[in-house]
């Protein structure tokens, strides 16, 4: 497949997602362009779940100078992405979407036909990771393989300290033994998340349910350390997982090893927050949107099969 991509002299500043698809791929890129003209490029990221921007004016978005990866496109602004939500946005022109891409790093590193600079094994899990296609539960959840370890440390340090460390020494056995200690408070965290998913965590139908704000709070966990595929782990009869956030946003995904059929992204892109308008979005295994009784409520019946994910509740319409 061909792609359309800028001279990497007109890039001045990137936007990716802050994870680290969004983010291992925009090290490529900056990596690819200090090589080519001895520039650094700046970094913003963006959450793709809450839709918040650090270090960047909502005006600065259309500069032709930036280049954003892993969110979604913007209309005459260079871009690359995998997700769906990208669909009615795309141009040829100036944007790259790959739908059947697993993830944004890889993509990236064959767009500028640079695999040669990471571990395969790294580059396999952030697409196993990101495109939800674990082989087994063992591998989403273990932490004995070298990409288990990164990406789990990775996600379990602070955001920029890792992207940081990383443009400094893009070299993944070396990032993982520098962080011993991050590596056994991770496996500490993960006995306490498992309780807390067993006590907290409730069935609805096909779906389980967890409240990951309480245990958030109690015990300092970041969380976007959680590693998405655990509550599958400890609760296989359920084929959607739902993790209640404390930033007042629901993740929704598909249990990779039960019998999901809806559209996650389809589905969180009709959840609408009434107060702030914000919906949300994803891939067909996973979204973000806003949590409120009324959006929790519509995506059960929705993965549930009580109501396709376009139709509105009783007495919504107008």
């Amino acid at each position: 497949m061909s792609y359309t991509f800028p001279p990497l002299s007109d890039i001045h500043l990137l936007l990716h997602h802050n994870d680290a698809d969004g983010g291992l791929a925009a090290l490529a890129l900056r990596r690819a362009i200090q090589e080519e003209s001895g520039r650094v490029v700046p970094l913003c990221w963006a959450d793709y779940h809450t839709q918040a921007i650090n270090n960047l004016n909502v005006l600065a978005v259309t500069t032709p100078h930036l280049y954003t990866i892993d969110v979604r496109l913007f209309p005459g602004v260079p871009g690359m992405d995998h997700h769906d939500t990208s669909r009615s946005w795309y141009d040829p022109a100036c944007h790259i979407l790959d739908l059947a891409a697993p993830s944004c790093f890889g993509l990236m590193l064959d767009v500028l036909d640079r695999r040669d600079t990471w571990p395969e094994e790294i580059v396999r899990y952030v697409d196993w990771m990101d495109a939800g296609t674990y082989p087994s539960v063992e591998e989403a959840v273990g932490l004995e393989s070298l990409g288990q370890q990164f990406i789990a440390i990775f996600a379990r340090l602070p955001f920029e300290r890792a992207m940081a460390e990383l443009w400094q020494r893009p070299d993944a056995e070396a990032f993982v033994a520098a962080h011993h200690s991050t590596l056994s408070q991770i496996r500490r965290d993960v006995e306490i998340l498992r309780k807390d998913m067993a006590r907290r965590g409730r069935l609805e139908g096909r779906v389980v349910v967890w409240d990951s704000r309480d245990v958030i709070r109690d015990h300092g966990i970041r969380q976007g350390a959680i590693n998405p595929f655990l509550l599958s782990a400890v609760y296989p009869q359920a084929d959607y997982v739902i993790r209640i956030r404390p930033d007042g946003h629901m993740i929704i995904g598909h249990n990779p090893w039960g019998n999901p059929s809806e559209h996650i992204g389809a589905l969180c892109e009709t959840l609408c927050d009434p107060e702030t308008g914000t919906r949300g979005g994803g891939k067909a295994q996973v979204g973000g949107a806003p949590y409120t009784p009324e959006t929790l409520q519509k995506a059960l019946q929705v993965l549930n099969g009580r109501r396709k994910a376009g139709e509105q509740a009783e007495g919504t319409r107008h």
